[in-house]
């Protein structure tokens, strides 16, 4: 006998609120779309495109991108050699087995699979960041304020979760932002106190729009605990200048805020535009923001020219945190026992790469050459896409300064925007749909990062490894828009 379900526990009535109402677009529905057309073309379904181009996500190895062979060298020896056994490492660099002999001497327990032990992650990799940060920000840093991560977005959930306490519990995140910000305050029931950047002036961060925002935050009730600072900026591809970074500290200090930075592009800088970490700019300013502004820094191997996002290894170092603060991060990262240990070791060989002085010239000669040969790539097509995008009807972008992504406007026919609203879409997201299915080419809708009311954009990745490919997916996508504004026009 067949029986039909009665119930069911978990269903649109009691799932959370706040579950539901968060939001993810960067594998939002133009994703979920794809994924449909993708099985479609595999069952024979014809396409103007044969294969999906996945401009959507900052996922650099899914559009080409090869890992650096140092970094994979010194996986490979660990993942597949147990320290003490007789192997044949003629087949890897020196550099690369002595770097895995120290990370072993390093590890316990001494086996690459099983938990490290201890939740901040293996003491060998952790002094590779130290001496990374101390290389790059000339600063001292105590190694038990150091934990080694699941990525950034594990910091982000962590920090976000020990700051929201209560729904009048706010943190000021810039719009557009990085989704991730703006699901984890809702996933923790708090309030998002939106700071607007300046599309006129090349998304720069304007210290009035911040100042304006909080005020308002708080005459409506709401307690500000922390600030957001993403540099360079995700979707919008800005570096921040260091009198900007100033500002902020100041005004953090001021109202008793905890930074946080997120600092996963710093690699990814065009032009001659410069990086200054928080922390450095912190130590510049001196007391008493210096010995009192509580600031959590973060970096990933996702980013950068590493691209190694499906590792999941990153770090966050903080200062200035409160005793008791240290025991609940501790018992927050304690809970999943420990970053994956694949990619810890990868943390280490991307702070730690082959150096002049301190490696091979063959070592180093390679890694120097893979890494230029990714920047410089990138820098090309960050070229490209501002360039391509600002001569097709009804788009246009500003420079991409830094990070991976251009975040272009589009002014759409009235029609167009009239389609949309008609079938309950905004109209980037109704642009994003009508893209993949006519190029395969698959992109995030500005409305999923935050947006000024009225305006439509879309974010695209410069990470298309293949110059040829890059082509002809804008080709296509200048075809496109040509036909969608003759047809609503």
């Amino acid at each position: 006998m067949n029986f039909k379900r009665s119930f069911s526990v978990m269903n649109k009535n009691s799932i959370p609120k706040c579950v539901q109402e968060a939001e993810y677009a960067v594998r939002g529905a133009v994703a979920i779309r794809a994924g449909e057309i993708k099985k479609e073309i595999k069952e024979g379904k014809k396409f103007k495109f044969e294969k999906l181009v996945p401009m959507h996500s900052g996922n650099p190895q899914a559009l080409g991108q090869p890992p650096i062979t140092f970094g994979r060298e010194v996986l490979s020896i660990m993942t597949h050699h147990q320290l003490g056994q007789s192997v044949d490492f003629g087949r890897y660099s020196k550099d690369a087995v002595d770097r895995a002999k120290y990370y072993y001497d390093n590890m316990d327990p001494q086996a690459l699979g099983a938990y490290a032990g201890h939740t901040s992650g293996y003491d060998g990799v952790k002094n590779d960041v130290v001496d990374f940060i101390k290389r790059r920000d000339n600063i001292e840093i105590n190694p038990a304020n150091l934990f080694l991560s699941t990525g950034a977005s594990e910091c982000i959930e962590i920090f976000i979760r020990l700051l929201i306490s209560e729904a009048s519990d706010g943190i000021m995140i810039p719009i557009p932002n990085y989704p991730l910000y703006s699901a984890s305050i809702i996933l923790n029931g708090g309030t998002q106190v939106p700071y607007f950047l300046d599309e006129s002036n090349n998304w720069a961060l304007n210290i009035e729009n911040i100042e304006k925002s909080y005020k308002a935050a708080r005459d409506k009730g709401v307690k500000v605990k922390g600030i957001a600072v993403l540099n360079p900026g995700n979707p919008t591809g800005q570096v921040i200048k260091k009198e900007n970074l100033k500002e902020i500290l100041q005004f953090a200090h001021e109202n008793k805020m905890v930074v946080l930075a997120d600092e996963v592009y710093q690699a990814n800088i065009y032009g001659d535009h410069k990086f200054y970490s928080m922390h450095s700019v912190m130590e510049e300013l001196g007391d008493p923001i210096k010995s009192n502004l509580e600031l959590v820094s973060m970096h990933s191997i996702s980013k950068g020219f590493t691209g190694e996002c499906g590792l999941r290894g990153g770090y966050f170092e903080f200062v200035n945190i409160d005793k008791f603060a240290q025991e609940m991060i501790y018992k927050l990262k304690s809970m999943k026992f420990c970053a994956p240990t694949p990619g810890m070791i990868a943390v280490g060989t991307m702070v730690n790469p082959p150096r002049e002085g301190h490696n091979s010239k063959e070592a180093v000669d390679l890694y120097n050459k893979e890494k230029d040969t990714i920047l410089s790539g990138m820098s090309r097509r960050a070229d490209m896409l501002y360039k391509l995008l600002n001569k097709m009807e009804g788009i246009t972008t500003n420079p991409t300064e830094g990070a991976l992504y251009s975040f272009a406007k589009l002014h759409l026919p009235k029609k167009f925007i009239k389609e949309a609203e008609d079938m309950g879409r905004h109209p980037d997201m109704h642009f994003c749909l009508q893209l993949v299915e006519e190029t395969g080419m698959i992109t995030v809708p500005g409305s999923g990062f935050g947006q000024e009311e009225g305006t439509s954009h879309i974010r695209m990745t410069n990470l298309i490894y293949n110059d040829d490919l890059m082509d002809e997916s804008m080709d296509r996508m200048h075809n496109m828009v040509k036909e969608l504004h003759e047809k609503y026009s």
